[in-house]
């Protein structure tokens, strides 16, 4: 998610930081298992869940991967990798959840005269989908997705062109991101300032320390009243 500050326009970027991802991934996992179930009933559905979110490693292994070692670990007769995969990249977005008030964030921010962008890695269709799901629309100035933007994350000119579609400069953009390298390290070597917003996993010692700690989405307002006064 991203972000200015500045006096004259505020603004704030990673679909993400918002969506409840583990929750909204699990909850489809279980409908597409559900929906398979006659040809899936000899895997119990927590192993079926839990290995596939282990392989997901947060997302960051596609799901055409995951699906083909899922298959290949539990032959079933009937069932292609092809078809789940064209179900999930189909028919996910329904299953999408926010973080809490996340919604509610956005609107405050947006009525304070914050300019806001989501930055995401995917494909165009599947996560424009997702944050119309999550009812993200209203509230945000510009969205990038990688694969539209022939770019991806960490790369810091994506994020140089999330900041010039606020119509605001990098230094003047604080980015809050998940992932250390693809959010934290790619938005930093943009110039931006950095918010991490922490997961369960702790920081890679062998990485920089963030400039900011975030525990939840809400901590985002007092940063920005202290980065305003500044």
């Amino acid at each position: 998610m991203l972000g200015g500050y500045d006096d004259t326009s505020r603004s704030v970027q990673s679909r993400r930081n918002i969506a409840k991802r583990s929750e909204s991934l699990r909850r489809f996992i279980q409908a597409q298992y559900h929906q398979h179930y006659n040809k899936l009933q000899s895997v119990p559905l927590n192993e079926w869940c839990n290995r596939f979110i282990q392989l997901d490693t947060g997302g960051y292994v596609t799901k055409d991967q995951v699906y083909k070692q899922l298959l290949q670990e539990w032959p079933i007769e009937g069932l292609a990798y092809e078809s789940l995969l064209e179900e999930y990249q189909s028919s996910f977005a329904p299953h999408c959840v926010s973080r809490p008030c996340a919604r509610q964030l956005l609107r405050l921010l947006r009525n304070t005269g914050l300019k806001t962008a989501i930055i995401t890695n995917g494909e165009t269709v599947f996560q424009k989908a997702n944050i119309h799901q999550l009812g993200l629309s209203p509230y945000i100035n510009a969205v990038l997705v990688s694969e539209e933007e022939g770019i991806k994350k960490p790369d810091p000119v994506l994020f140089h062109r999330g900041a010039k579609r606020l119509g605001i400069l990098p230094e003047e953009c604080l980015y809050v991101g998940d992932h250390p390298i693809n959010d934290v390290t790619g938005a930093r070597q943009a110039g931006m300032k950095v918010a991490w917003l922490k997961q369960q996993d702790s920081w890679p010692l062998d990485l920089p320390s963030p400039e900011y700690v975030l525990q939840n989405l809400w901590g985002l307002l007092p940063l920005l009243k202290e980065l305003g006064s500044q």
